[in-house]
């Protein structure tokens, strides 16, 4: 939360790509909005959000999780792809924190596929972004 405290003004007015446009409300997000009011007050929300307190309460969701991931480390006794491992983790931490509960099942292949895609449209390289007229 320090580059929302200190480099607010850069931080905000970062280029807007295609796919943040599209994926999130045309860049209405914290992360991709342009500084004005609006702005700071979506900032003030998220730094209360984010607080220390805040972060510091979901420990044990966390510790549960990466205790889950290295038990099913030590289980398997062939190759794995950690990767993978490490993303669903993390996939399934931030399910619980912000949705209350961890999907399983059909579920969480979803929601998986779901995060998966986002984080890869998000990244992902536009000819438009770099060449307007061809957008």
């Amino acid at each position: 939360m320090e580059i929302m405290k200190k480099h607010d003004i850069v931080f905000s007015n970062r280029p807007q790509n295609t796919a943040a446009k599209i994926l999130l409300y045309d860049c209405a997000d914290v992360g991709f909005g342009l500084y004005g009011e609006d702005w700071r007050r979506k900032k003030k929300c998220s730094i209360q959000l984010l607080n220390t307190k805040m972060v510091q309460s979901f420990g044990v969701i966390k510790e549960e999780e990466v205790a889950e991931l290295v038990n099913e480390l030590r289980e398997v006794s062939s190759r794995v792809n950690i990767g993978e491992m490490v993303l669903s983790t993390l996939n399934n931490i931030v399910c619980e924190c912000v949705l209350g509960r961890k999907y399983s099942g059909d579920g969480h292949s979803r929601v998986k596929g779901l995060a998966r895609n986002v984080m890869f449209n998000l990244a992902a390289f536009s000819v438009g972004d770099y060449f307007p007229l061809l957008g």
